[in-house]
Formats: C-alpha cells, sequence, structure tokens
C-alpha cells in the first residue's frame, strides 16, 4: 500500500509516519516547515503546503490511502484568517486533487469540538449533529472542513474520519479514552515525570480577570499568551462523557491506559522539541 500523509511533521502526524512505516510499501509526507527529524525516515519527502496544488498532485499520485492531519490549531482569533484559509481552503484543495489523482481512501483527522453538544452530562457520540457555528476559529473551520469531506463523500470520495482499512465511507470514529480534569492530569503529570505541578486552581472568574495583564505580558515579550479568552470557553464546554464505543466495535479500537499516553507525549517533546 502507498500512502501519503499531510501535516507530517506534527505531533500526531511524525506518530502516524513512525507507526505506519513498516507497514506500507511507501509513504509520502507533505512538509510546509524544515523538519530534521523527517530526514532520518524512511518517506518521501514533498515541500510545499495543502495551500499548493502543484505540491499536493506530487504527494497524491500513484497513492492508495492519503491521511490529511494538517491544520492550524489556535486559541487566538486573531490568527482567524490563517485559521480558516488552512483548515477550510486547503482541506478542499486536499479533496479535489484526492478525486483528480483518484486516491482510493482520504481519512481527515477532525476534532470533537465539531459535534455538537449542549449539557456537561450528554453523551457526546457520532450521532451528535456538527455545529452550527462558533465564536472561536479553530471549531469553527474544522467544523467546515468536516462538511466538505462528508460532502465529498456523496460525489464518490472513499473518505473516513478518523479510519482507514476497517472505516465506512462518510462515517466518524470517535478515538478517545478518559476525561480527566486539568487538577487530576497535572497530578498525574506529577507522578510519572516527578516533578511539582502547581496545586492552585484559578476560579474561572479570577482567570478572566487576569487576560488583559496576561496579554499585554505576551506582546512584550513577544510570546503566545499563556491562555486565552477562547481557551477558556474550550474548558466549560461540555463534553466529559465520550464514547469510543463505535471505533470499539468497527475499528477494533482499544484505549490504551492514560498514563502510557501521557509519558510517550513527554518523550515525544524531549527528543523533537527539547522542552
Amino acid at each position: 500500500m502507498k500512502i501519503a500523509i499531510t501535516g507530517a511533521s506534527g505531533h500526531v502526524g511524525n506518530c502516524l509516519c513512525r507507526k505506519l512505516a513498516g507497514n506500507a510499501d511507501k509513504i509520502k509526507v507533505l512538509l510546509h516547515k524544515n523538519e530534521d527529524k523527517m530526514e532520518e525516515m524512511d518517506v518521501e519527502i514533498i515541500r510545499g503546503s495543502i495551500l499548493d496544488k502543484v505540491a499536493l498532485v506530487e504527494l497524491c499520485r500513484d497513492v492508495d490511502v492519503v491521511y490529511h492531519l494538517a491544520a492550524i490549531i489556535s486559541i487566538d482569533n486573531k490568527d482567524r484568517n490563517r485559521v480558516y484559509e488552512t483548515n477550510v481552503s486547503g482541506t478542499r484543495n486536499v479533496i479535489e486533487i484526492c478525486k483528480a489523482q483518484k486516491v482510493k481512501k482520504l481519512v481527515y483527522f477532525s476534532t470533537i469540538h465539531t459535534l455538537k453538544i449542549d449539557d456537561v452530562n450528554q453523551a457526546l457520540d457520532e450521532t451528535n449533529p456538527i455545529i452550527p457555528d462558533s465564536k472561536i476559529a479553530y471549531e469553527s473551520s474544522k467544523a467546515e472542513a468536516e462538511k466538505l469531506v462528508l460532502k465529498s463523500t456523496e460525489a464518490g470520495l472513499d473518505a473516513s474520519i478518523s479510519a482507514a482499512s476497517k472505516g465506512r465511507r462518510g462515517e466518524r470514529y470517535i478515538l478517545s479514552g478518559v476525561w480527566l480534569s486539568l487538577k487530576e492530569l497535572a497530578e498525574k503529570i506529577e507522578l510519572l515525570t516527578a516533578h511539582k505541578t502547581p496545586k492552585f486552581v484559578a476560579p474561572t472568574i479570577l482567570a478572566k480577570a487576569g487576560l488583559p495583564f496576561i496579554h499585554t505580558w505576551a506582546a512584550l515579550a513577544g510570546q503566545h499568551p499563556l491562555y486565552t479568552a477562547e481557551s477558556l470557553d474550550i474548558l466549560l464546554q461540555p463534553g466529559r462523557n465520550i464514547s469510543n464505543l463505535k471505533a470499539m466495535n468497527e475499528l477494533g479500537f482499544i484505549p490504551r491506559p492514560i498514563e502510557e499516553t501521557i509519558a510517550d507525549t513527554f518523550d515525544w517533546f524531549e527528543q523533537n522539541i527539547l522542552i
């Protein structure tokens, strides 16, 4: 099987490349930024972005499956135009080129933030409708992109969300694990890394009151803000009862212990980003 991957230099994309390395005849990756680590892998590197149709044609030529992971994740709406251009227009380009190159299957990586949920205790699964709109650019852009992918399946493209060999065309599959509060997550990180984590949990009203200071400090330091109004809104969203039964039944998905995921995540960042 010949495979192409967009967003291969990101955390998920990089791990996907390594996972598929021994199970594919050939892997092509689209790299928007220089990534020395990718040079060490047995992959064909195509330089460009999902906004570059020429690069996409080269990426998708003579491949069986395209994994589309490339996206901009942003918790700051000042990047709204760039987020929409990449996440929506870029996905439209990927769909168009996949059709033109007669790719057998497109696997699109979405997010549960595209799914509408109204109550914290409400179950969230693949039957939840796509959100009509969101004031958070990342959420609304991924929702629009997901609609494009689902619409493409009606026109004949074999596309599924987060599934490859067993996924049915036009179906979503949620690959979820367990829900943790930030405090619970910090406690697990402390146990696994032997580094002390903060014990104080700021009330939301206090965190929101600190936003002007956070933004001012970030601007003076030339860095991204520690948190934004959008990131606080995401934390307050419902969606703690997330079901992965469909993925387990149809894909054979088995979630692993969260402790393993945390440990592997820290290991990856140490090797690739030097935290």
